[in-house]
């Protein structure tokens, strides 16, 4: 199920797609776009294969702007001006038609490179394009650019990257002599919907985007014996409603909308766009009714085939008995979507799967389910919102708010929920990791709402690093470092992936590059181990060096110096690039990092033991330094609380981190020629100076300013 389910087809205008803040096309990817063109995939001016060129249809209703409109300038991106976003959607119960209408203008040599291309996605399975108007506004004139377009119909896989084949098709239309000024005014329709909604409708209206647009215009008319729903989040705009031959008339319309531009680093879950909520279903029993005929589920002998030769037995323990069915699933039925038409969000019968050993989520899915009420185990396909579920809460009951399929067991008086799209897993069930999307629909005639999932999969996301480095010997000769990280949860199922994909000594060279760029001269010691435990979904990386340079001599040529820095926390906690925010701050979460590092220390050696302790909306981190019998270790600890900060909180955040950071460090000072003697972080140990000094007789000397 891919995640764009339920966006609109709208085709170039960025403020129209639902999807916040994206950016508008690159020129690359249209001069791509037109090389394809020029070498054969090109329909010119007359050819209509694919779509119709028809006259505006009689029940829209004309909205314009001016063209000649004054705008600042300085409000805009890319060099174009949204004059006019125009969509209408005419809704029976038999069909459903939406038009698109657009003016845009150029206002520098970048703006003509924007307007001069126009994409229109849609599915030919079960829609109809219609082409309406194709003209360009110059100096008082109307260019008809019809017949002077360079025309191009192409099957293109936007989600190919991800293993999901939809099968729309993009009407590319490159427009001839386009220049400054001018404005383009374009209209199509697409008409029909998907098959598989059974008439219903729904849609996300975006009153705000991150441009500008002049006039806004929403139309629905509605003649559908179903009522419409409608919803608003984060406006008050109502819309004016008339009962029209065709049906009721529901218009939203709206002058100069400012841009609203997203902060970088924003929880996925934040959203201070307005929009419409528009839906046809009364609640989420009617979505669950719509899903249960599609998820139905039914043992087969091919079924019983396949629990037969995984050897599952019927007296074994149910929890072995799913996470066979849950591995096999996983990683012998590969992940392949192939979502023309109704396949957006029906899934292929178990059998089948079975038969050709691949499948999207929802097939994966309603296979797992059906495998495990085969044993006799409570199983159910659940519909979440991979982005957030707060959009799903917010919003109407809709199927087009789902853009995953995952699965719901309850088993011996505990809940789980498990992904079938998932590989490399390992674990009990209590160990299994698995995101957490808030809520989840559950798809059994026993739900009518949204389930909250959180409190079953409230689990944490562990690294731990012990390290090792003995730097007791000669300065001039290698100092040894042993290395071991466990992963843990989502982290090891992270790393399974990445080894499946490459190889150890891919992946030592990997870590060798990262060390060296503390340690120039490091060398492998001893070839890098995985030692899994399937048990606790935990993997552990052991590594074992030789690091030459490990004191680094000062101008001074008396002195060395040694680093220790904790990876672990340096990777993870990044300082906060912007203190000016009116937006929350995404934190990872969450998470918890611990590092231990132990270091073999020269003889005579003394280090005074601390403890820091940093405390903040989001995080707790402590820092303490232990030193005994020729050992100092220095142990980290970093822990999430939440995924976020407040904007009037950020200041506050950004010194705690800048806190961590300069706390996650640890240097030596090593004397050389005259004495082993280490200093911390440049403070010189006088008692061992001191003692050191009336051995060889120097107690006399004074020390230097």
């Amino acid at each position: 199920m891919a995640a764009k389910f339920w966006l609109a087809a709208t085709g170039k205008i960025n403020p129209v797609i639902i999807l916040k803040n994206c950016a508008l096309p690159s020129l690359v990817s249209k001069l791509m776009v037109a090389v394809l063109m020029l070498l054969g995939h090109v329909a010119i001016g007359k050819s209509t294969e694919g779509y119709t060129v028809e006259d505006t249809p009689g029940w829209v209703v004309s909205a314009t702007s001016s063209v000649e409109a004054s705008v600042n300038e300085q409000q805009y991106r890319d060099g174009v001006v949204y004059l006019l976003v125009d969509r209408q959607w005419y809704v029976t119960d038999s069909n459903q038609s939406q038009y698109s209408h657009f003016q845009e203008k150029a206002l520098n040599p970048s703006g003509v490179t924007e307007i001069s291309r126009v994409s229109i996605d849609f599915d030919p399975s079960y829609q109809k394009l219609v082409l309406h108007k194709l003209v360009l506004h110059r100096d008082g004139e109307v260019l008809d650019r019809r017949q002077r377009s360079l025309i191009s119909l192409i099957h293109r896989e936007q989600n190919l990257d991800v293993q999901i084949y939809d099968g729309s098709k993009t009407l590319n239309i490159l427009i001839e002599d386009v220049r400054v000024g001018d404005v383009l005014e374009y209209s199509y329709s697409i008409e029909g919907a998907n098959p598989v909604l059974h008439g219903h409708f729904s849609k996300h209206l975006g009153l705000r985007w991150s441009v500008p647009v002049k006039n806004l215009h929403y139309r629905v008319l509605w003649n559908s014996h179903r009522p419409l729903r409608v919803s608003n989040y984060q406006t008050d705009l109502q819309p004016k409603i008339n009962t029209l031959a065709l049906g009721k008339e529901y218009v939203w319309q709206r002058q100069n909308v400012t841009a609203l531009v997203l902060e970088k680093d924003t929880p996925s879950w934040y959203d201070p766009f307005p929009e419409l909520h528009l839906s046809d279903y009364q609640n989420w029993k009617e979505v669950i009714d719509w899903a249960l005929p599609l998820y139905q589920v039914s043992t087969s002998a091919k079924q019983n085939k396949i629990l037969s030769e995984l050897n599952i037995d019927d007296e074994a323990n149910k929890e072995t008995q799913l996470l066979t069915a849950l591995k096999f699933v996983q990683d012998d039925v590969r992940y392949l979507g192939i979502e023309m038409g109704e396949r957006s969000h029906k899934p292929n019968e178990p059998d089948q799967v079975l038969e050709q050993r691949f499948g999207d989520c929802k097939d994966k899915a309603r296979l797992l389910v059906s495998l495990l009420r085969a044993m006799n185990i409570d199983a159910s396909v659940a519909l979440v919102n991979t982005n957030s579920g707060r959009f799903v809460e917010r919003g109407l009951p809709s199927p087009t708010v789902f853009d995953h399929a995952i699965v719901f067991v309850q088993l011996q008086g505990k809940k789980y929920w498990l992904d079938a799209t998932r590989s490399y897993q390992q674990g009990t069930l209590s160990s299994l990791y698995m995101p957490d999307y808030e809520v989840a629909l559950v798809i059994t005639p026993q739900r009518s709402d949204l389930v909250d999932m959180s409190k079953d999969v409230r689990a944490v996301h562990k690294k731990e690093v012990e390290e090792y480095f003995n730097v007791s010997g000669n300065p001039d000769k290698p100092s040894t470092y042993l290395s071991k990280t466990r992963h843990e949860r989502y982290y090891a199922d992270a790393l399974r992936s990445d080894l499946a994909k490459s190889n150890l000594a891919e992946v030592q060279k990997g870590y060798l590059d990262y060390l060296a760029n503390i340690y120039p001269k490091i060398r492998v010691a001893k070839k890098l181990r995985i030692e899994g435990d399937a048990v606790n979904n935990a993997v552990t990386v052991i590594e074992k060096y030789l690091i030459p340079d490990i004191w680094i001599r000062n101008d001074d040529k008396e002195t060395a110096q040694a680093g220790f820095e904790p990876f672990l926390i340096q990777d993870h906690v990044k300082q906060v690039s912007t203190l000016q925010r009116t937006m929350p701050y995404a934190v990872l979460h969450p998470v918890e990092f611990n590092q231990t590092t132990r270091i073999r220390v020269p003889a005579a050696s003394s280090f005074e033991n601390e403890f820091v302790e940093v405390r903040d909306a989001a995080f707790f981190f402590t820092k303490t330094v232990d030193f005994s019998r020729r050992q100092l270790v220095i142990s980290y600890h970093y822990k999430s609380l939440q995924d976020h900060v407040d904007a009037s909180e950020i200041a506050a955040h950004a010194q705690h981190v800048k806190e961590v950071l300069e706390q996650s460090g640890y240097y030596m000072e090593l004397q050389l020629g005259l004495l082993d003697i280490l200093f911390d972080h440049g403070k010189v140990n006088w008692d061992a100076v001191t003692k050191g000094m009336k051995a060889i007789g120097l107690d006399r000397l004074q020390p230097q300013p």
